[in-house]
């Protein structure tokens, strides 16, 4: 990565991905339903159906999901004594690290309608701030805030995030929204931090005189909180991404702008200006230096390529 900002670690929230099939593609039913038993003895394993055909388990470490391996085995061995089945699959794993998409640039102004054509929503993504990421991440004053909670926040704690806001944070405005809103209120501004709010991601309401706001709220929030869950290049998590809602035109009649039209719409809006403020791909990675014996070296190569490393360099001191 060009630039990490300070006090954020790189390898956060690293997962480790075991993907495997049976040796025969007639056995994946009953592999699937054994998974599907074992799933009730740990529910720290996710266990996903990739549009590839392929059947993902991840879990928090190497020894997580060697352990789930395990389970599953004996699970299978088990149905196969009370079946009578010959079942036996030879389960192949393989181990890769954990990515996350971001962005390094800023998008134009798009456009997205919903799947009735009677709907509009106006978008920009760029680069989170580097304050409004710590704000999100590490400020204690936010530590335990979520934007779906600013109605039932009292009057002196508003007053406290809000005088926070306009010392630390300074948000770009257009001349008509300096002229029609001159007392910007970026706490009631701030719609969602996006899904995991550990990501540092911010939804931010950049409207002025749009009608319907509170009714299109959720559906908005939803469809941003979906793309940030799954992104577009990866289906992984992004990370620092700051999208910007600048206007909506929406359908007069209530029934044409329902979540059914609004969440796709912003999810389209919200991948379109994504993808044109030059995304990125991060891998997290950790480097390490090794010293052994020569006799041990193919030993090394064979146990390292297993886990998805790279060997930069490799040099041979003799003894004295």
């Amino acid at each position: 990565m060009e630039q990490v900002y300070q006090s954020q670690t790189v390898a956060e929230n690293k997962r480790f991905i075991s993907i495997y099939k049976p040796v025969v593609p007639a056995e994946l039913p009953n592999l699937l339903i054994a998974v599907q038993e074992c799933l009730f003895f740990d529910k720290f394993i996710n266990f996903k159906n990739q549009d590839t055909g392929e059947h993902v388990l991840t879990g928090l470490n190497f020894h997580h999901v060697q352990n789930f391996l395990e389970i599953l085995e004996k699970q299978l061995g088990n149905s196969k004594s009370q079946n009578q089945n010959t079942f036996q699959p030879k389960l192949k794993t393989s181990f890769l690290p954990k990515i996350q998409e971001s962005l390094k640039g800023k998008s134009e102004t798009l456009m997205a309608k919903s799947p009735n054509k009677h709907n509009r929503i106006f978008a920009s993504s760029q680069k989170i701030q580097p304050e409004l990421y710590n704000l999100i991440t590490n400020e204690e004053l936010f530590q335990n805030y979520d934007p779906s909670m600013y109605f039932s926040l009292d009057t002196e704690q508003k007053n406290l995030m809000r005088n926070y806001l306009k010392e630390h944070i300074q948000i770009e405005q257009s001349q008509d929204q300096k002229i029609f809103q001159p007392q910007f209120d970026l706490l009631s501004r701030l719609w969602s931090f996006g899904l995991p709010r550990e990501n540092g991601n911010i939804l931010l309401d950049n409207m002025h005189g749009v009608q319907f706001k509170n009714e299109h709220k959720d559906s908005q929030i939803r469809g941003f909180n979906w793309v940030t869950q799954e992104g577009p290049l990866t289906e992984n998590n992004i990370t620092k991404l700051q999208t910007n809602l600048n206007d909506f035109t929406g359908m007069s009649d209530a029934i044409h702008r329902g979540g059914g039209q609004i969440i796709p719409a912003m999810r389209y809006v919200v991948i379109s200006t994504y993808l044109s403020a030059q995304p990125t791909i991060n891998v997290a990675n950790f480097k390490v230096k090794l010293n052994f014996n020569i006799k041990d070296l193919q030993k090394i190569k064979d146990i390292v390529q297993k886990y998805s490393v790279t060997i930069e360099k490799e040099n041979e001191n003799k003894p004295y």
